[in-house]
């Protein structure tokens, strides 16, 4: 067990490193064709460039119901909506579409 401090003796600092464009799924053939995050928006993959036209329309919709709402209710309405398209943004729905491993 270590104190924050004494982490800083522990580990002192090295050289700076940029961090790449990548997730723990991306190969080194991936690095190569610049297709950095494979599992979630494969550039070579129709069902994810589908399925990521579709969310960019939800959201521009949802920002567009918030920019119009007039009253309390649609305003109301507007944040319901708004809580449940956030909710939607998850990762499992892209993931599955990568297929991958199958």
């Amino acid at each position: 067990m270590a104190t924050l401090s004494q982490l800083l003796d522990l580990f002192p600092q090295g050289q700076t490193i940029e961090p790449r464009p990548s997730s723990w799924s991306t190969t080194a053939d991936d690095m190569k064709d610049g297709n950095y995050y494979p599992l979630w928006q494969d550039k070579n993959n129709e069902v994810h460039r589908l399925q990521w036209e579709h969310l960019n329309i939800c959201i521009e919709l949802m920002n567009k119901a918030l920019e119009c709402a007039a009253n309390e209710e649609s305003r109301h309405s507007a944040a319901i909506a708004r809580g449940l398209l956030d909710r939607a943004e998850h990762s499992c729905q892209i993931w599955w579409g990568s297929n991958r491993p199958m």
